[in-house]
């Protein structure tokens, strides 16, 4: 991990680097010190090892992240709800739900019906050899579809038409599909089936009194989820009722802020949890015990958002695992791979939920609760592109302080900024605070389609912070501050 300060002790007169990349540690105090400290908005951390040489040489840059493009417009002006890629019939179809009442689903842009109610999540199976799709609603209903138009379930067993509340995703376990209700009660299908449900299949997750938030597969496990815990289940075959037992060893006391507030991230799953200590955290899992990914700061900013505002999502982009949260605050990303965080900032969240493919480009596909676009959008490996639906977003670099390891004045003569040089113009705007953030220069520009993109006469400090911020439709992938300083005697 690199180190949380930027200082590097100088000589009378020095060339300093400063690396840019260290943990993020956003002040939350009170509103008076919002947006201080060092920060990652729309870029992101690169942990590069050599295999060849030791552990201890990893190089360390800063990356723009990719833009979200068009990918089509199933229903224009309006807001989308869910999204999944249809991978089970191997088509990879991108099958949406789009409607701010009731929902329309689509597959590309043909549409496949509409269901009562907006539509929470679309899931899909094999049902004996037959691929199908699963949507549930906010009308407390649930539909599923082989392709064709979506046939409600009916049967007067399903929980909803029994009288339950049904609450999160629908999950598949060796031929029975699961449903949970608001109680904490695990319902499932009969065998081989969507469209037929027993009153007496199910079980409850009921170690604590709890409420039930959804469920999630994990592995061969149905991991369920409540407000203040989570525990596990597994097919154990029983017969009659419901086929699953309690995994008694996997239970947590602590659970997930909402049906919204888990995803499945590859082979664990990634949420934010929540307890009867206040507070919100991030984790995953690893093995049936939670793994805390947060830190104090990234927590410290949850626990302003609003429960409704929070979505978790995720995706593989430019090879590494990102787990977005996004939250009424903000949105805060969490690379796997590298165990840092950072933040995205757009004129409009356009990630809310999504979906990638399993073969050809490897694209991710994401819906917006809050576009009125009507739009699928896309980021496509093999054409990446920089804006958020054709608009610019701003990629931004704030650093911590420096001050060489002394309070006397340093007198910056030239700053260059290293990185990779771009064939076309791709202006990084620099400005620095000599106040604690308070106040920022005139930021000055310079070009890294340049061979050596530099400014000249930096006036004079004692601790500096420095921000770079670039809204070119252009890559951008920064190591470090180089700086030629003359320190003072006082």
């Amino acid at each position: 991990m690199p180190n949380n300060k930027t200082n590097t002790t100088l000589m009378t007169e020095d060339i300093v680097r400063l690396p840019l990349v260290s943990p993020n540690n956003i002040r939350n105090l009170d509103s008076s010190q919002a947006n201080k400290d060092k920060r990652f908005i729309n870029c992101f951390a690169e942990k590069i090892r050599n295999p060849l040489s030791s552990s201890a040489n990893v190089q360390y840059y800063v990356t723009k992240r990719p833009g979200f493009a068009t990918h089509t417009t199933p229903e224009a002006t309006s807001v989308a709800s869910a999204i999944s890629v249809w991978s089970v019939n191997d088509t990879d179809a991108v099958i949406t739900a789009f409607g701010a009442t009731n929902s329309t689903l689509y597959t590309g842009t043909t549409e496949l019906g509409t269901v009562t109610g907006v539509s929470t999540f679309i899931n899909q199976t094999l049902v004996a050899g037959t691929a199908n799709i699963v949507t549930t609603t906010t009308s407390n209903k649930a539909y599923y579809s082989t392709g064709g138009t979506f046939t409600e379930i009916t049967d007067g067993d399903f929980p909803s038409n029994a009288g339950r509340t049904i609450t999160g995703p629908f999950v598949f376990v060796d031929g029975y599909a699961f449903i949970m209700d608001t109680s904490g009660r695990i319902y499932n299908s009969d065998l081989n089936s969507i469209a037929n449900w027993t009153a007496d299949s199910y079980i409850a997750a009921n170690i604590y009194p709890d409420t039930g938030v959804g469920l999630a597969r994990y592995k061969n496990m149905i991991v369920a989820f409540g407000k203040e815990t989570v525990e596990f289940f597994y097919n154990a075959g029983n017969t009659p009722g419901s086929p699953l037992s309690r995994y008694e060893s996997g239970f947590v006391h602590f659970g997930c802020v909402s049906q919204y507030g888990f995803a499945q991230i590859e082979d664990t799953i990634g949420w934010v949890s929540a307890s009867d200590k206040s507070g919100l955290g991030v984790f995953l899992l690893d093995g049936v015990q939670p793994k805390k990914v947060s830190n104090p700061y990234i927590e410290s900013q949850l626990a302003t958002s609003t429960t409704a505002g929070i979505f978790v999502t995720a995706g593989k982009i430019v090879g590494k695992t990102f787990l977005i949260v996004t939250s009424s605050v903000g949105t805060f990303v969490y690379v796997v791979e590298d165990d840092m965080w950072h933040e995205w900032s757009s004129t409009t969240v356009l990630w809310h939920h999504m979906s990638g493919t399993t073969a050809g480009a490897r694209k991710l596909y994401s819906v917006s609760r809050t576009s009125t676009s009507g739009k699928v959008f896309v980021i496509n490996p093999a054409s990446l592109t920089y804006q958020d639906n054709a608009a610019a977003y701003t990629m931004t670099l704030q650093t911590a302080k420096f001050d060489g390891d002394t309070i006397n004045y340093k007198f910056q003569n030239k700053l260059s900024v290293i990185g990779d040089k771009t064939a076309s113009a791709n202006a990084v705007s620099v400005s620095w605070s000599d106040d604690d953030y308070q106040t920022w220069s005139t930021a000055r520009t310079i070009d890294l389609a340049n061979n050596d993109p530099y400014l000249m006469n930096g006036g004079k400090f004692r601790r500096r912070a420095y921000k770079l911020t670039n809204a070119v439709n252009n890559p951008v992938r920064l190591e470090a501050i180089e700086l030629q300083l003359k320190q003072g005697i006082h």
